[in-house]
Parts: structure tokens; sequence; C-alpha cells
């Protein structure tokens, strides 16, 4: 082979390998682990984030990490991190403090005490 034609097929590789290697640690099909479970070098905590809508309208979003032990949970203008208490089957229950979250089968339930609970809510 000759030296251009070496150089050449050198700067192809420097350049299709990021890019195979970015969409291998991107793939949205593994919920962010990516194609080989790369989530955890890329600095991705995340596992899914699932919108819901309640019955009274309001709508909350979780967001469940890699492992699924932990839950962010966006209501209205506050914020709750909660730990993984409890789970039966594809049903978990999360917990901190006041604050109890159920989510299982496209549904969710938060309970904030003191607060309104978000009843009845389904994935959007």
């Amino acid at each position: 082979m000759n030296r251009l034609c070496h150089r050449s097929v050198v700067r192809l590789a420097l350049f299709v390998a990021p890019l195979a290697l970015a969409a291998c640690a991107g793939s949205s099909s593994d919920h962010g682990r990516g194609m080989f479970g790369l989530g955890s070098l890329t600095g991705s905590d995340e596992g899914r984030s699932i919108s819901y809508r309640c019955n009274d309208d309001r709508r909350l979003r979780v967001t469940l990490n890699e492992d699924r032990d932990r839950a962010t949970v966006e209501a209205g203008d506050r914020t709750y991190r909660l730990r993984l208490r409890d789970r039966e089957g594809d049903e978990r229950r999360y917990g901190e403090d006041n604050v109890q979250l159920t989510v299982g089968d496209g549904r969710a339930y938060l309970r904030v005490a003191g607060g309104r609970d978000y009843a009845d809510c389904r994935e959007i």
C-alpha cells in the first residue's frame, strides 16, 4: 500500500472509531447503559426518566438511576431524592422522610406528608 493510501486509511479509522464508541455508549435501547454497558464510564447515573399525568392534571417526572435503587422525583416546584424501600414484581416503593413514591405498570403514586397526593398518575 502506498504512503498516501495508508494515511487516508489511518485518518478514516481515527474519525470513525470515536463515533462508533459514542454510539455504543449513548444507545437508548438499554436505558442509557449503552450497547456494552458503558453508562458508568460516561458518568451516566440515570437509567430511565418517566413522565406521568395525574387525575387532577398535575404532572410529575420520575428519574430512576441505572440500578433502579434511587429515584429523583420532580413534582411541581419541588424535587425529591428517594431510596428504594421495597419491591414486589414490577412495582417499586421509594421513600425518604415524609415522601413516598410507588411506581409500576405505567402508574405512579406520590404521597408527601402535609401536601396533596399525586394520585392515579399514568405514564405519558
